[in-house]
């Protein structure tokens, strides 16, 4: 089995944004209030990683400026993020706008929480889905007929590996033709016995760091 995947992969676990449609109204009569209506509400923008939010901000910021909307940052840790999806789906309260995952997507969709954002995309001069990877774009388009979402992230993950040591072992660098045995005979040789080296470590903690990327690579 080859282990190129891995070497270079991009799992089909992403973030994307969607916004929520009124429960039980028709979305095609869907609007954003500006500012010059007199209105005083704001957008709601949700999402699950702070490390983020400086620069989502400067973007609000920039959109705030064409458009004379206004939006607030909501951030919620990725363990409760979920849990505040679901009782705002519920009690009808859904943020405006929000980061969606793909392990997410169907339960929403399916029972039509989301706005069908298919027209709008085809008539924007600013977003063309043809520049995404159609297999990331698929994951939000529900029954070939509705896209829920623009891509925002990718999650990105490969195999890292320390030339130093390679070089040390006489080992050379792995490569797209690897198989899963030659990976193993490498971490075999790459590892110490004094247990000053191990030839491969992953982080125990994070299912995406870890199995879900040998899985996909399979």
């Amino acid at each position: 089995m080859r282990i190129k995947k891995i070497l270079s992969m991009t799992l089909l676990v992403t973030t994307m944004l969607t916004f929520a449609a009124c429960g039980g109204k028709n979305t095609a009569d869907w609007t954003v209030k500006d500012n010059n209506s007199g209105s005083n509400d704001k957008l709601v923008v949700a999402i699950w990683d702070k490390n983020q939010l400086n620069g989502l901000e400067e973007i609000i910021d920039g959109f705030t400026k064409e458009t004379g909307i206004e939006a607030d940052i909501q951030v919620t840790p990725w363990d409760q993020y979920w849990t505040m999806l679901e009782a705002g789906a519920t009690g009808g309260q859904l943020p405006d706008v929000f980061w969606m995952h793909s392990n997410e997507i169907a339960k929403y969709a399916e029972y039509e929480m989301l706005l069908d954002l298919t027209d709008r995309i085809n008539s924007s001069d600013k977003i063309d889905l043809s520049k995404y990877p159609k297999d990331i774009v698929d994951l939000y388009n529900w029954n070939n007929e509705k896209q829920y979402a623009v891509p925002k992230d990718i999650d990105t993950i490969a195999l890292w590996y320390n030339k130093t040591m390679f070089d040390e072992a006489g080992l050379a660098y792995p490569n797209e033709d690897w198989t899963w045995d030659d990976f193993k005979e490498a971490a075999k040789k790459l590892t110490k016995s004094d247990g000053s080296q191990y030839g491969y470590a992953v982080n125990p903690g994070n299912n995406q760091d870890e199995w879900y990327n040998i899985i996909h690579s399979l």
